[in-house]
């Protein structure tokens, strides 16, 4: 896969991320590099300048997990400075679901580095970002079988 061009990034970072849930877990990955590689995270991406945020979230989705998604309501939204360069980084976290939920991932392996189902009782021990912990508790809890 190609190399993510810094100057085509939005000014200020902003990331889009889903939050898909099947048979009662949630979708959560690992990246690659750096800092990324010890947490879990949603899928997603940042946004290129002149996209428009459905269009950069379906982009993002599709080169790293090789599937399509349909997205549905904004649930949450956080401001990190937790970032290589202290540059704020803006997230909306999306609702979103498989178009084809038997359909295989196809990851990039350049982006991710894993790809798991996490379930509401890993939630508490899972490393990930605090914000991004207490969004699955309250997810999970609001679709509680």
């Amino acid at each position: 896969m190609a190399q993510e061009d810094p100057s085509a990034l939005f000014m200020g970072y902003v990331g889009q991320k889903v939050v898909v849930m099947k048979d009662g877990k949630v979708l959560m990955c690992k990246g690659n590099t750096g800092f990324l590689e010890h947490l879990w995270d949603f899928p997603g991406g940042r946004m290129h300048t002149g996209e428009f945020p459905a269009e950069s979230l379906a982009r993002e989705l599709k080169e790293e997990l090789g599937v399509e998604f349909t997205l549905g309501k904004p649930l949450f939204t956080a401001v990190t400075y937790k970032t290589p360069k202290n540059i704020p980084r803006y997230y909306v976290v999306f609702e979103a679901s498989l178009v084809d939920p038997d359909a295989p991932f196809q990851v990039a392996e350049d982006e991710i580095a894993e790809l798991r189902w996490v379930g509401e009782d890993e939630v508490n021990n899972l490393p990930t970002w605090e914000d991004w912990r207490v969004l699955l508790k309250e997810y999970f809890k609001q679709h509680a079988r």
